[in-house]
């Protein structure tokens, strides 16, 4: 049994060496390998993935005046839609001033995955040209998880752990009733280790109530980024220095925060960034958090002779802060708002597609300046088929957030237009 044990711990510290030193490597390759296949599959049967489009359900649009009378509240991506991180996509100032112009009644409000702080948003909008003002709410998974902490800090309870899901509907109507008593903090003052970017994440802990601390003494893990590991000591692991160091630290991390069943709180679920190689994101170490989760499970059930109940107490220790799940659509928008009157529009079908179907809205997929945008053809004629393949290919996936949902975007539009 103890040999056994070992091999596992074997594998599972090559397996996270492996996701950590070739995520990006292998996500381009299959990506590049799912791009070609694509378009030779377009080329020989145009039709019939037009027919597909149109079964599904995918209305192609040229822009937002298509359908500006269909929706009053419009929630919006930032990256993929709106900017590159560098600069707005052609057309996207002109687009946002048009409808606030010739509409100003319409509500515009920003949800995006960044794990930073709603003014660091502000100030990168308007960085770029944009007017914050043409937008109702500007809102980050940042600054919620931010408010989270200092929630819980006050409150000396983990409250965020009780539910985690995009597969209900009517999840945004509160469920408090329903749920088991939170587990309290087992540290005063709270404590964090920060799996971070390497860009103020000590004085984002610190504004909000909370200390570093290694792994044996923290409370929770925090994972902002996926560059630096931070524990308060002042040795601070950084990947762009060491990547060695950083992914022989970050397995030790993982595997003993799981031996110790600390909850994580994961404040950008992007699994990956919409860049050459689609380097990780920290949702992606949330999923190697869950996988180091599930293996001290299995061994504990292996020692007491029986098959440990694993899931149910992974998904209670990796809460996700943002799209597609379902807190961020309840801050955006509340339980009264007439959903049949509010659309999310963004790129990604794990985030913005599946979180706005899951919240019971309308849902519009920007397709060629996104992150699925190497995976379409460059040929106009055949977006619409493209589309349509790329869209069942994610479908036939079961490792994603819509976790078996069948998703079906309502419109398709080549980029944020009017």
């Amino acid at each position: 049994m103890g040999v056994q044990r070992l091999n596992k711990q074997v594998i599972f510290l090559l397996l996270l060496s492996f996701l950590l030193r070739t995520n990006h490597a292998t996500a381009f390759v299959s990506t590049r390998q799912s791009a070609f296949s694509q378009r030779v599959s377009l080329l020989i049967s145009t039709k019939s993935d037009a027919a597909t489009a149109q079964a599904s359900g995918m209305k192609l649009i040229q822009g937002i005046s298509d359908i500006i009378n269909d929706y009053d509240v419009f929630l919006l991506d930032m990256w993929g839609v709106l900017h590159d991180g560098n600069r707005p996509y052609v057309g996207v100032l002109d687009t946002l001033q048009t409808l606030k112009h010739k509409h100003p009644n319409k509500r515009l409000i920003i949800i995006s995955n960044s794990s930073k702080r709603k003014q660091d948003s502000i100030l990168a909008l308007e960085k770029l040209g944009f007017d914050p003002s043409h937008f109702e709410q500007i809102i980050t998974s940042g600054e919620l998880t931010h408010q989270m902490l200092l929630e819980q800090h006050a409150n000396a309870d983990l409250s965020w752990m009780q539910t985690n899901t995009a597969s209900e509907t009517t999840s945004l109507k509160s469920k408090q009733e329903q749920l088991p008593p939170s587990p309290k903090l087992n540290s005063s003052p709270p404590s964090a280790l920060i799996l971070g970017s390497g860009d103020a994440d000590v004085e984002y802990c610190q504004s909000a109530g909370w200390s570093l601390a290694n792994v044996e003494q923290a409370s929770l893990l925090l994972a902002r980024g996926t560059f630096t590991i931070s524990d308060g000591s002042g040795n601070l692991v950084d990947k762009r220095i060491d990547e060695a160091q950083y992914d022989e630290v970050m397995q030790n991390v993982l595997q003993r925060a799981a031996q110790r069943k600390l909850p994580m709180l994961v404040s950008n679920p992007d699994k990956v960034r919409p860049d050459v190689g689609l380097p990780p994101m920290p949702g992606k170490l949330g999923d190697m958090y869950e996988a180091a989760l599930r293996m001290v499970t299995c061994d504990a059930g292996d020692s007491a002779g029986n098959a440990a109940d694993g899931d149910a107490s992974v998904e209670q220790l990796v809460k996700r802060i943002g799209k597609p799940f379902l807190d961020v659509y309840h801050a955006a928008i509340g339980a009264n708002v007439e959903r049949s009157r509010t659309i999310m529009i963004g790129d990604a079908l794990e985030t913005d597609v599946t979180g706005g179907s899951a919240a019971g809205l309308a849902t519009l997929w920007i397709l060629k300046t996104g992150i699925h945008g190497s995976d379409l053809p460059d040929d106009d004629a055949l977006l619409e088929a493209g589309a349509a393949n790329v869209l069942d290919v994610f479908n036939q996936r079961t490792n994603t957030y819509a976790k078996g949902r069948v998703l079906a975007p309502d419109y398709i539009m080549p980029s944020f237009q009017w």
